[in-house]
């Protein structure tokens, strides 16, 4: 029984890590385009100041990666 749940707790860790690594390498991916990096800094400074809902520059910065919803 130790040993299956040994097992389990590995596999648990295991996809966590999978998800890890893919978030990561999205948001590496995310940040490194052209688009998203044109707009960002003026977005977050909207955000910021309170003259953007984050939802709505969410939505700029994923649209200018490709995403829409």
């Amino acid at each position: 029984a130790a040993t299956g749940e040994r097992q389990a707790r590995r596999a648990d860790q295991d996809a966590r890590w999978m998800w890890a690594q893919v978030r990561d390498r999205l948001e590496a991916a995310f940040r490194a385009h052209p688009e998203v990096k044109a707009r960002v800094a003026d977005l977050e400074r909207q955000v910021r100041a309170g003259r953007l809902p984050a939802s709505l520059a969410a939505d700029r910065l994923l649209a200018a990666f490709g995403v829409e919803d």
